[in-house]
């Protein structure tokens, strides 16, 4: 073989291979985004029922993903906004259809609380769930029942929860982390940080795709109850000052969405509370806080929510020390009435 032609064939398969790896940069960089972009949202529409959505992907390569910016719901009043979106997988787990990480920032997600039913803006939570359930039906039914894989690991920052109850807005702060559970098929174990008026309040769940239920136990220390003084005048005539500590559970269906039970306790060791012309505080004859305020709650029972109370005096207008204390919650036009009953004794 002449030595011009030995030179040519390795510079020809050289820039054959500059060709090929410059095709698949432009391919992965220009073409696969908008694809992509295009595919997700067909999916979405047809397999989802969400017809309302917007997203946009801007870079793409076999690494991972950048979306710039997610949305579901018309753009003057959305259900859900996320700022930026990262997926991380790699080749060969795309084969065999796992993703490594998926890290959403800046996610805004509008709710609304009407007629005891918590709904999301503009989104009909209870059509979406209803097609996650006939779609998770035939799946048990085919030839291979199996759901679809979970990313191994979910992590959402800067998210804030902007409800509307009554009338009112409230922002919450959040972030949550969500991974499959293990040693468990079908369930996912999230882990929420929420900052209700700069209070820290964290929440662990277990959510059961088979049985359509979520298990939460929430925790929080030292609140300071003054920075939800607005809530606790939806009770004509109700104040509270002081700190107190949390520990709930709570069970959720999803499938139709409804919160089916929450219970726990709230514990006070200096807790000042006025309702009406009426008076009380822990125990202010217990220097060392041995008997606090204990307040258990449990609902919502046909929107109404029961309450007993123990450790609590009565300072105005007159002194005396409660026992047995219960009461109901129930709402009205005005907001919220209380009734219920207490025993009292006063001191000789």
């Amino acid at each position: 073989m002449p030595l011009k032609r030995q030179i040519a064939i390795p510079i020809i398969l050289f820039l054959l291979l500059i060709v090929i790896g410059a095709g698949l940069i432009f391919l992965t960089s220009y073409l696969l985004p908008g694809f992509l972009e295009s595919k997700i949202i067909s999916i979405l529409k047809k397999d989802a029922g969400i017809s309302d959505f917007a997203l946009e992907v801007h870079e793409l390569d076999l690494a991972g993903a950048n979306i710039g910016s997610m949305r579901i719901g018309n753009a003057q009043d959305p259900a859900l906004v996320v700022r930026s979106i990262h997926i991380d997988y790699s080749p060969g787990g795309i084969y065999q259809k796992k993703i490594k990480r998926i890290v959403a920032s800046g996610v805004e997600l509008y709710g609304e609380y009407k007629n005891g039913q918590l709904g999301f803006r503009g989104f009909d939570l209870a059509k979406f769930l209803a097609k996650l359930q006939s779609d998770k039906q035939k799946v048990k039914t085919a030839a291979n029942p199996s759901y679809p894989p979970f990313p191994q690991r979910l992590e959402i920052y800067n998210g804030i929860f902007i409800g509307i109850a009554n009338e009112k807005e409230y922002r919450i702060p959040f972030e949550m982390d969500i991974v499959p559970a293990k040693g468990a098929v079908n369930t996912l174990h999230a882990t929420a940080r929420l900052y209700p008026r700069g209070q820290a309040l964290k929440i662990t769940a277990q959510i059961d795709l088979e049985q359509n239920r979520i298990a939460s136990q929430l925790a929080a220390k030292d609140m300071d109850l003054l920075r939800f003084a607005d809530i606790f005048k939806s009770i004509d005539g109700l104040n509270a000052a002081g700190f107190a500590s949390l520990e709930a559970t709570a069970e959720l269906l999803l499938a139709p969405f409804k919160v089916s039970s929450i219970s726990g306790r709230l514990k006070s060791s200096a807790l000042d509370i006025s309702y009406k012309n009426l008076r009380f505080q822990t125990h202010p004859a217990d220097p060392d806080n041995e008997k606090p305020l204990i307040i258990d709650f449990k609902g919502p029972d046909r929107q109404n929510w029961n309450l007993t109370l123990s450790g609590l005096s009565a300072v105005a207008p007159i002194s005396a020390n409660l026992a047995d204390m219960t009461a109901t919650v129930e709402p009205s036009e005005a907001g919220y009435k209380v009734s219920g009953n207490f025993k009292l004794s006063f001191d000789s």
